[in-house]
């Protein structure tokens, strides 16, 4: 089923039920033209099987878990693996690929969209029967606000995130490498060939990874660590709700800063896109077509005690809340 949200300007953000996703956020140039920044499909039906994530929730744990298995309160759990011998988002039947009930809500901050979900006990090898939502407001100020509860029957990893792909010059644009990134972080996370982390925090002092000063997206992939592209998670600074990345596009106009109090933000440049599926504006999209901005806590954390906790207690529910919020300079 497809939601709306349209604020009092026109600006719109479209939604499906089938993953939760995020089908489209129209918003304005500096002229005031509107147009949609997130790439996807043009039709529902492959939101089904969106292979690449477009605009989905991830979960029940976001990105990757090392050897598909983790240990809680001194129980071993081993889980079907769906990338190599690791398991991605949740495993090949994550919260992306279910249905969520959507429902028309009154929030603090406006009218929205709740989607949720039930996860029995054993879910893809997790334990614990999840109850999980997700509500969507868009306010009249062009900021897009998520907000996610969830509470378990049992000790389980939780790590949930909104995966959409990022193109601030919409269709116009083919790539996103004449985007501007910052990310507000003085470490991030080394990662093995397998895109798992190794435990440590490093530096991003004198190195390619420091964004705390703007870089032009191209720029930094031209870097010869970053040939192959993005998909590292950045340890954020401080605590709480707070700004952590700008994303601008500097012939548009067009800036989204991200707002969140998650510990973690994975920066993914679209490496691997070529699943087939044709795009909005017809054919697949090509590699960089578009930047993910995930928050999240960190990937592999049930196996890195040091790592910020993701399991989630029948006693303790969990609650974070992200934004994107929109303008133009």
């Amino acid at each position: 089923m497809i939601h709306e949200l349209r604020n009092r300007h026109g600006a719109v953000v479209t939604l499906t039920s089938h993953g939760a996703s995020l089908m489209s956020v129209c918003v304005p140039n500096r002229e005031g033209r509107l147009d949609d920044v997130l790439l996807g499909y043009r039709n529902e039906a492959d939101y089904r099987r969106n292979p690449d994530n477009h605009g989905s929730l991830v979960g029940r744990f976001a990105n990757r878990i090392a050897g598909a298995c983790f240990t809680i309160d001194g129980i071993a759990f081993q889980l079907p693996a769906n990338e190599g011998r690791n398991l991605l988002h949740g495993g090949a039947e994550g919260f992306s690929r279910r249905e969520w009930q959507g429902a028309e809500v009154t929030t603090d901050d406006g009218e929205g969209i709740r989607f949720s979900l039930e996860s029995k006990d054993g879910d893809q090898g997790f334990p614990g029967a999840v109850s999980v939502s997700a509500t969507y407001v868009w306010s009249d100020d062009n900021r897009l606000i998520i907000d996610f509860a969830a509470t378990t029957t049992k000790p389980t990893p939780f790590n949930i995130a909104s995966h959409g792909y990022w193109n601030l010059g919409a269709a116009a644009t083919p790539d996103c490498l004449d985007h501007i990134l910052s990310v507000d972080a003085d470490h991030m996370l080394p990662i093995t060939p397998d895109l798992i982390p190794t435990g440590q925090l490093d530096p991003v002092e004198r190195t390619g990874f420091d964004l705390r000063t703007p870089v032009r997206i191209g720029d930094l992939l031209a870097r010869p660590s970053l040939a192959a592209g993005l998909d590292h998670c950045w340890a954020l600074n401080r605590d709480g709700l707070r700004a952590v990345a700008s994303l601008t596009h500097p012939p548009s106009g067009r800036r989204m800063t991200v707002i969140t109090d998650q510990p973690g933000l994975q920066v993914y440049t679209g490496n691997h896109f070529g699943s087939g599926l044709p795009g909005k504006a017809g054919p697949a999209y090509s590699r960089h077509a578009g930047v993910a901005l995930e928050t999240q806590h960190f990937p592999d954390s049930p196996n890195h005690p040091h790592f910020p906790d993701t399991i989630l207690r029948p006693e303790t529910p969990f609650s974070s809340r992200t934004v994107f919020a929109f303008g133009v300079e």
